[in-house]
């Protein structure tokens, strides 16, 4: 497999569920599954979007954790005005 970025996203994190499978998430809301042995990913990415407002979530810093059952995305943005 060559050695190139999973994805041209910037300031990505990595997600374990409980069941220890692991997710590779970045800015705008993008997550996909990474395959067992870390090397690549399982599948497409798929977007994730606010609940609230349907828009996306931030563009850097993008992580997702588990707390008390609830799943939380969240990344950096700002607003104008």
């Amino acid at each position: 497999m060559p050695d190139e970025p999973l994805s041209t996203g910037i300031d990505a994190s990595l997600f374990q569920d409980d069941g220890g499978s692991v997710y590779f998430v970045y800015g705008g809301g993008w997550i996909a599954k990474m395959n067992a042995d870390m090397s690549g990913l399982d599948g497409p990415f798929h977007r994730i979007l606010s609940a609230k407002s349907g828009r996306e979530v931030g563009f850097e810093g993008a992580y997702l954790f588990k707390d008390k059952g609830l799943y939380t995305f969240c990344a950096a943005d700002f607003v104008l005005g």
